[in-house]
């Protein structure tokens, strides 16, 4: 599986899709938010490279007007989900955070950052700019491409934090919080696994927002596309972080605060569940113009690398036997979780049908091989003749890797491209994948 070069002149167009099966939680409830705000956010997908001049800029929000948010970024690269950085930021009431995934002139992927929300060594990038490499890539992994997490660690009321400098600046509705103090008291009391008079509690499920825009500029203009992160309630806990989880590597045990009867485990499932589908769709249009030809479906799997922790690419096989769908026999194959059953159906704009594969009809699903951590569907492998309409990928052939459930666990991304008479009507993507 390669990458290949983004642009295409046109119109972009790209939505989130998919269905989810939520599975009831009486202690603990974990689900996709319905407003976009959480305490777990997923920015599904970046671009950072030399051809195309790709950038990705993230932004996180704190929507909360009174209280303050300390939150953990952890960016990954695309084939095994490793991380690369990780780093806090400090959002006071009503702050926005923002910085950019670029290459820099060799060509590596660099985090940059100007902006008073992240603090580095009590320093503000707003005084001192960072320009931050990501860790080198090794092996097969890929830098210029991934997704991004963001968990949320801790969260106080603005009126809490003392004046930690002694400079008279001090929160009010009317005046921001001065950022040090936020940074200071933090360093004070979580970092260092206190929590006096338990004024820190957990994040907020309708506190953290996140958006991101992938955008170059080349010879069709200036290019763009805005993606918003997807928000998951109750992964974090209600209570606040104090296991010093700044500068170490990102494990569940010290991103997750389970409440009451609940185990990290069990938490972890609840978001899988919560993201399970069982199936997506992609619309298309004017294969003619490039629409189809260039209609892409991501399906990034941000639980894959906690609950199922085998190396990509490993060739030791695990022992799960599964028909491969071409004889009916069973095989057992490695890392059964990089191979998905699933079916198709096309339909046009008049519902006439386009089944490229045959399960419909009681055959077999075809195996759709994926050694990557985000998944990719080409949409055109599936549509025939047909230039409007819809792709329907059925996945309940398929059987979840953790709890053996109809479909697949991840965050489905639809990415299309359009010319209209070779004319770039507006800003435009290309999607960056090809087999």
């Amino acid at each position: 599986m390669t990458l290949k070069k983004l642009m295409l002149s046109g119109v972009a167009a790209l939505s989130i899709l998919g269905t989810s099966a939520f599975a009831a939680n009486n202690a603990g409830t974990v689900k996709i938010a319905t407003d976009g705000t959480g305490d777990y956010l997923v920015f599904p997908y970046y671009a950072a490279t030399t051809a195309g001049n790709w950038k990705t800029n993230i932004r996180v929000v704190n929507t909360n007007p009174t209280r303050s948010i300390v939150a953990k970024v952890v960016i990954r690269e695309w084939k095994t989900s490793a991380e690369k950085l990780d780093f806090p930021i400090y959002l006071t009431p009503g702050d926005v955070w923002e910085a950019t995934l670029e290459t820099d002139a060799n060509g590596n992927v660099v985090l940059v950052c100007n902006d008073d929300s992240m603090i580095v060594k009590g320093v503000p990038a707003s005084v001192t700019p960072q320009r931050v490499p990501l860790f080198p890539a090794e092996g097969l992994q890929d830098n210029h491409y991934g997704y991004v997490e963001v968990f949320g660690v801790g969260e106080i009321a603005a009126s809490a934090v003392p004046d930690m400098d002694n400079d008279g600046n001090t929160w009010s509705l009317n005046r921001p919080q001065d950022k040090d103090d936020l940074y200071a008291f933090y360093k004070a009391t979580l970092h260092a696994g206190q929590n006096p008079n338990n004024v820190w509690s957990g994040v907020d499920t309708n506190s953290m927002y996140g958006q991101e825009v992938l955008f170059a500029k080349n010879q069709y203009g200036n290019l763009a596309m805005t993606l918003p992160a997807t928000a998951l309630e109750g992964v974090t806990g209600s209570k606040a972080n104090t296991n010093r989880i700044i500068a170490v590597d990102t494990t569940p045990d010290n991103v997750i605060i389970p409440d009451g009867a609940q185990t990290v485990t069990s938490v972890l499932l609840k978001v899988s569940e919560a993201l399970r589908k069982t199936h997506l769709y992609a619309t298309y249009y004017d294969n003619g113009q490039g629409g189809v030809a260039e209609t892409v479906m991501l399906l990034t799997q941000p639980m894959k690398k906690y609950l199922h922790p085998t190396t990509p690419f490993n060739a030791s096989p695990i022992g799960y036997s599964f028909d491969n769908g071409k004889d009916g026999d069973s095989n057992t194959v490695s890392l059964m979780d990089y191979y998905f059953k699933y079916s198709t159906v096309a339909r046009d704009m008049k519902e006439n049908t386009n089944i490229q594969t045959n399960e419909f009809s009681g055959g077999k699903p075809v195996i759709h091989t994926c050694n990557t951590e985000i998944c990719i569907w080409n949409v055109a492998s599936y549509t025939g003749s047909f230039t409007n309409g819809y792709v329907d990928i059925d996945l309940t052939g398929n059987k979840t890797w953790v709890n053996k459930k109809q479909g697949i666990h991840g965050i489905p991304t639809l990415m299309t491209a359009k010319n209209v008479s070779g004319t770039n009507v507006t800003n435009v993507i290309k999607p960056a994948y090809s087999k």
